[in-house]
């Protein structure tokens, strides 16, 4: 019995053994006749396309989205996301260190809490609920205006008094507000000026720009804008105090002249003191405010440029200021990526201009 299984067991191996070069004998063959003919093909300038072996399918072309502009609530919500996620780790730190040995005594057990831990533990919270209500008073403070004194603005050449004063504040989307007797409305960049006096309440942010350099800074709202000599007195709130040329650009359509320039238009000349402020409307109608004089508004059928005394010009249909030197910019600027206007910052641009 022994004997038979193991000669059954024999025969099998042997079998499947001689099966195994039959096969390998067989893919031999075929690899050589297939290596042939693909020579044969070759010499003969034909093309060699193997059944077996299926080409790959050429990727399909992805279909073209068309680019969508940005949005510029987003990146502003990014960029503020990014900041917070940067400063996340440095406030944890300062939190842990503050707070941890004030509150190990809370951890072990109410045995071990004396009078001072209740005593400082109060004191910090009590700390904490005051930074918190200051931060939140300034930024009120600082998105808010009143003001008890007479003003008045130009309106398509007609003054507009308000003689009581008048309530500004800025609405959720960042524009300024108007609050007088009960109403609200919307304001651009036309500023308000105290009457009687040198001196005009600037209402939105925009770009101060120089006349003589390349300068430029961010000014806040509710900016006040005095004439001094040599230029205007600019005080922000929070901000410093600088005596300055130039313009303010509301970044829409309204200059604000902080000295004196011709304005040329429709074949006129007109001498313009500082303070004064010119808009081009979108319907073609521009609005002139030569300060201290009557308000003028007409239909505008040339370019209109105001000229300094320095050679600069600004060409006010367009928003191109030219410099004396021969070079030129835009007026418009992204006011959320440009620095706000302070002395630090004048320092640092005319540092790099002689340097340049």
């Amino acid at each position: 019995m022994d004997k038979e299984t193991s000669r059954e067991a024999f025969l099998r191996a042997l079998h499947t053994e001689t099966d195994q070069e039959d096969r390998r004998e067989e893919e031999l063959e075929e690899f050589v006749y297939r290596g042939k003919v693909k020579k044969d093909l070759e010499i003969t300038g034909l093309e060699f396309i193997d059944m077996e072996e299926p080409e790959a399918e050429a990727p399909r072309p992805e279909a073209v989205v068309p680019a969508e502009e940005p949005d510029i609530s987003v990146s502003l919500f990014q960029k503020g996301a990014s900041l917070l996620k940067k400063a996340a780790g440095p406030v944890k730190k300062l939190l842990f260190f503050v707070f941890a040995p004030i509150l190990k005594p809370f951890r072990k057990g109410a045995d071990t809490i004396t009078r001072r831990d209740w005593v400082v533990f109060f004191v910090l919270i009590l700390a904490v609920v005051s930074v918190l209500g200051f931060t939140r008073v300034s930024i009120r403070l600082r998105n808010h205006y009143r003001t008890a004194e007479s003003l008045y603005t130009m309106d398509m050449g007609i003054r507009n008094a308000c003689p009581d004063g008048v309530s500004f504040s800025v609405s959720d989307d960042g524009s300024t507000v108007k609050k007088e007797n009960g109403q609200e409305s919307t304001v651009s960049g036309e500023p308000y000026y105290y009457e009687g006096q040198d001196r005009a309440m600037w209402p939105v942010r925009g770009v101060w720009y120089d006349s003589g350099t390349t300068c430029w800074g961010r000014i806040e709202r509710f900016s006040s804008v005095e004439r001094g000599e040599g230029g205007c007195l600019i005080r922000q709130k929070g901000g410093d105090s600088l005596l300055l040329k130039g313009m303010i650009y509301d970044n829409d359509d309204c200059y604000l002249f902080l000295e004196g320039t011709l304005l040329e238009y429709n074949g006129e000349k007109l001498d313009l003191p500082a303070l004064s402020s010119v808009k081009v409307q979108m319907n073609g109608a521009v609005e002139i405010y030569p300060y201290g004089g009557d308000g003028i508004y007409a239909p505008l059928d040339t370019e209109i440029y105001a000229s300094f005394g320095n050679g600069a010009r600004v060409d006010i249909g367009n928003d191109i200021l030219y410099y004396p030197n021969g070079s030129y910019r835009l007026t418009f600027l992204d006011l959320d990526y440009t620095d706000e206007l302070s002395q630090k910052l004048l320092d640092q641009m005319e540092a790099a201009a002689e340097q340049n």
